[in-house]
């Protein structure tokens, strides 16, 4: 119960949770590669584990599993890909080697078609000498295991990809300075625009009331007299 929660108790049992990768008890070695797992997910895994881990991760994947395990291989395997990609610095290059050496065993004569020129010469040469005698076979058991481990390997990569380079605390701060910095300064333009309106307009209007005050104190006297000179 500790285990599951605590990753520094983890981090200290990496050894043991290591040897139960390949003990042969599948279900086991599910559980162990999830919190080997949890242990990368907390810190770099020390170089003096990392080695142990990517081996037995890699012997896990491709043991042919026992008749009766033949099913709990598949949830082995899935935590097998997750842990490699959490642990190991270079996690696409081993799943391409896993990779081949299944497709290797589910699809023998594939593979040796696709060899190099030499060897693709002899393997066509020992198939057309042994074409009366037998026919390729598939192992359907590696062949759903291959499938299973490419669908894996593919859904690991997506993921990493996905993946920010960056803690996602700072991408809320990045883009709304990005995109909220015009819109800001649009604003303050329109609105610095309208306040230069507004003030001409309120200085026109006090203009327009001292005129109108000044024409109102003159007196009528005053007015008369105006007129009557001219």
């Amino acid at each position: 119960m500790a285990g599951g929660t605590d990753a520094a108790l983890l981090r200290r049992k990496m050894d043991v949770l290591i040897g139960q990768l390949t003990t042969g008890d599948l279900k086991m070695a599910r559980h162990a590669a999830a919190a080997l797992r949890r242990c990368a997910a907390a810190g770099a895994v020390p170089p003096s584990a990392a080695r142990p881990l990517v081996h037995a991760l890699e012997e896990l994947v491709l043991r042919p599993p026992a008749a009766a395990q033949a099913e709990a291989w598949f949830g082995a395997a899935e935590e097998a890909v997750a842990t490699l990609y959490a642990a190991c610095p270079a996690p696409v290059e081993v799943g391409s080697e896993l990779a081949r050496q299944l497709a290797a065993r589910a699809l023998p004569s594939l593979v040796a078609a696709s060899g190099a020129p030499a060897e693709k010469a002899a393997a066509d040469a020992a198939d057309d000498a042994e074409a009366t005698e037998t026919e390729a076979t598939v192992d359907s058991g590696a062949l759903a295991r291959l499938l299973f481990l490419l669908g894996q390997l593919a859904l690991q990569t997506l993921v990493a990809i996905e993946a920010p380079p960056w803690p996602l605390s700072i991408t809320p701060t990045l883009t709304p300075t990005l995109t909220l910095t015009p819109t800001l300064t649009l604003t303050l333009t329109l609105s610095q625009a309208r306040e230069k309106a507004l003030a001409r307009t309120r200085a026109a209007l006090a203009d327009a009331e001292e005129a109108k005050a000044a024409a109102e104190a003159v007196p009528p006297a005053a007015s008369k007299r105006v007129g009557q000179a001219v």
